[in-house]
């Protein structure tokens, strides 16, 4: 089984909850016999500039194997004059308005959308909705794509360039039930195959009391365990879907 992530930012530096999770699931599943893991992703780290600061190339991170293309160009002051525009009232703004954001708000990374669109992966995972990369290679892929939307109720969700991309996708992957239900809300998405997978949990370092007894939610070993299964399951049912 190979899979391929895809996310505008990579890396231990990296600050944000999608990225993140992102990381955290594709270094529990590289270490699976008969798994193949790689990573898609910009050679930029701040998500406010898209400056390129990492070397293009392919290299190994806590054993999962990642691929870093150049962004086109750091972020333009025309995203910030047009989101300030479309902010306050996203349902109203053009299809042709709402790709300018995308692309605007980026990154855009030509040779990421290409590798994307030649990958040999069985299954491809998108995080998070919100940027370019995740946009454009839903639109290139050609093997069963998840995406991990990582949704928020923010102006952006309702602009319609996210409603014609998530037409193409084979399924979606949820964090709380909260973003599931808000999905539902603002797609009418629930027909589509979907699951709530969460976030694994490491095990707990120190002495002090693990993470699991303090919530009140048992061992938590136990909790990112069953988060990868859950996960591995998932993946290995959408492969066998038809695009």
């Amino acid at each position: 089984m190979k899979l391929a992530f895809v996310t505008p930012r990579y890396g231990m530096e990296v600050i944000g909850g999608a990225e993140t999770a992102a990381r955290m699931l594709a270094e529990r599943l590289c270490v699976r016999p008969g798994w193949e893991v790689e990573v898609m992703t910009s050679c930029a780290l701040d998500h406010l500039t898209w400056e390129n600061t990492e070397q293009p190339g392919t290299s190994v991170l806590n054993g999962v194997t990642v691929h870093r293309f150049p962004t086109a160009s750091r972020r333009l002051l025309d995203y910030f004059k047009l989101d300030g525009k479309l902010r306050v009232s996203p349902t109203t703004a053009t299809l042709a308005e709402a790709r300018r954001w995308v692309a605007l708000n980026g990154p855009m990374c030509p040779g990421l959308v290409e590798a994307v669109a030649g990958t040999d992966a069985d299954v491809v995972a998108c995080y998070p909705y919100l940027f370019a990369t995740t946009v454009d290679a839903i639109a290139v892929t050609k093997v069963p794509t998840v995406l991990h939307p990582a949704a928020h109720d923010e102006p952006a969700l309702y602009l319609a360039a996210f409603r014609q991309s998530f037409r193409n996708i084979d399924g979606l992957v949820y964090h709380t039930q909260a973003e599931r239900d808000l999905m539902e809300q603002v797609f009418t998405v629930g027909a589509r195959p979907q699951i709530v997978l969460g976030l694994g949990v490491a095990d707990p370092a120190g002495a002090g009391r693990p993470g699991g007894d303090v919530l009140g939610i048992g061992d938590p070993t136990f909790w990112g365990s069953g988060t990868v299964l859950t996960c591995v399951t998932w993946v290995e049912w959408t492969s066998t879907r038809d695009v």
